[in-house]
């Protein structure tokens, strides 16, 4: 498996160099923002006031909200095939009144498109986890930081596309849909109460998720 990862990962790069070769005026730059939702929950809180009013809150390995930019290279000038790169920011917090906790990568997506029709687009592409790492910091609660491998995942995506504007050039548009993730994290290391410690157990958390985005090609 970790063979095929490997293998997978330099054809990633590969297919990336191939990509930035296509000529740059045929290129549209790229700006999404994606809600998602599922995967295991790494670290729950839950506090209480003293009216007894109880606040609860977790933080997911899959869900969270992501901002990408990127590039669009068509094959055709219709765009009816395309590929497409995402470097994202990718974070899910939760705050409780003395601390916070969080989850935070910065994925890299690869995408492959096909138009099934004038507005609607079906990608298939893998994704990269660069970084990812979790932050537990809650005063008499947690002190704590997991470091996981970075992780090569799958992405599925559907979305609608029409133009900004009627009389817009090709390169302008919109774009609404759904992506689905394919992704597993598996605990490196951590920092428990300032001493960095390895993580010899496999614990793998479950980083499944769909998100719904929005985005605008220019």
């Amino acid at each position: 498996m970790n063979r095929f990862i490997s293998n997978y990962k330099q054809g990633l790069l590969v297919l990336i160099f191939l990509i930035s070769l296509s000529p740059a005026s045929q290129a549209a730059y790229l700006f999404d923002f994606g809600m998602h939702f599922g995967g295991d929950v790494i670290d729950s809180f839950t506090l209480s006031n003293q009216n007894g009013d109880k606040r609860y809150g977790e933080v997911k390995a899959g869900s969270g909200f992501k901002l990408s930019l990127g590039l669009l290279i068509p094959y055709d000038s219709d765009q009816r095939l395309s590929a497409s790169i995402l470097l994202g920011y990718k974070t899910h917090s939760a705050s409780a009144i003395n601390g916070k906790m969080g989850f935070s990568s910065y994925p890299i997506e690869v995408l492959q498109n096909i138009n099934l029709h004038n507005k609607l687009r079906l990608g298939l592409g893998a994704i990269y986890y660069l970084q990812p790492m979790f932050v537990c910091e809650i005063t008499a609660g947690c002190d704590y930081s997991l470091r996981m491998r970075e992780n090569l995942g799958f992405v599925m995506q559907l979305d609608l596309i029409s133009p900004l504007k009627e009389d817009s050039p090709n390169k302008q548009r919109a774009s609404m849909g759904v992506r689905f993730y394919k992704a597993n994290f598996k605990l490196q290391s951590g920092i428990f109460d300032g001493v960095a410690q390895p993580i010899n157990q496999d614990i793998t958390l479950n980083g499944d998720n769909f998100s719904i985005f929005i985005g605008i090609q220019f």
